[in-house]
């Protein structure tokens, strides 16, 4: 079992979530990959009846479409409660794309965001496009591209109003002394941490964008 307490287990499962989203019934678009300038990687499990409530880890990770490179993860923790139509609980991944340079600053200077998003149901491993507006900050919406990966029985779900910020706790256990987002995301003193499932994770994304 993985531990998702630690930033080593949230990357170790991000490397899950993605290998099963690209072979999954309807993979991530490649171009979106090399397109976009940040991406989140994250399990959650939702229960409930009309209202639902929302919990899940996963990473953020920032990207430079000019050079490919992509930066270093920040563990990111969601939670909420939803108001949709679910009949039972499902555990799902969820994967998202930030596509405007902007929105990803926004995001890593606040570490802290909602969501609005409605998917309807569906049945079994079956993943799905989806529109979704993300709050970066005070000064508005910026456009993602999103996909869920479901395991499990759902009729119609929703992540209306549920937030994800960062787990600072979990990244200065990782990295040490670090105290914002922004400082894992953009710059690299101090580091020189050497891990399998990092390389791992970093390849799988270099392979995907087409390097």
């Amino acid at each position: 079992k993985i531990d998702t307490s630690t930033l080593e287990g949230l990357i170790s499962n991000s490397n899950r979530v993605l290998q099963e989203a690209v072979r999954g019934i309807e993979p991530p678009p490649r171009n979106l990959f090399k397109e976009c300038h940040g991406i989140i990687l994250m399990s959650s499990i939702e229960a409930g009846f009309i209202f639902s409530a929302n919990i899940g880890s996963g990473i953020l990770m920032s990207h430079d479409p000019s050079s490919g490179i992509w930066s270093r993860p920040v563990a990111m923790g969601l939670t909420g409660i939803g108001f949709g139509a679910l009949a039972g609980g499902e555990s799902k991944d969820i994967v998202i794309f930030i596509m405007e340079e902007q929105m990803m600053e926004n995001i890593s200077a606040k570490a802290h965001f909602k969501l609005g998003l409605q998917v309807s149901g569906a049945v079994g491993p079956v993943g799905s496009e989806m529109d979704l507006s993300l709050q970066a900050s005070e000064k508005g919406y910026g456009p993602v591209a999103a996909f869920t990966y479901t395991r499990g029985f759902f009729g119609g779900v929703s992540l209306e109003g549920a937030v994800i910020s960062s787990k600072m706790n979990i990244n200065k256990k990782f990295y040490g002394n670090v105290d914002t987002a922004e400082q894992i995301l953009f710059t690299s003193q101090g580091f020189s941490r050497s891990l399998t499932e990092l390389d791992r994770l970093y390849e799988r994304l270099r392979l995907l964008r087409g390097l």
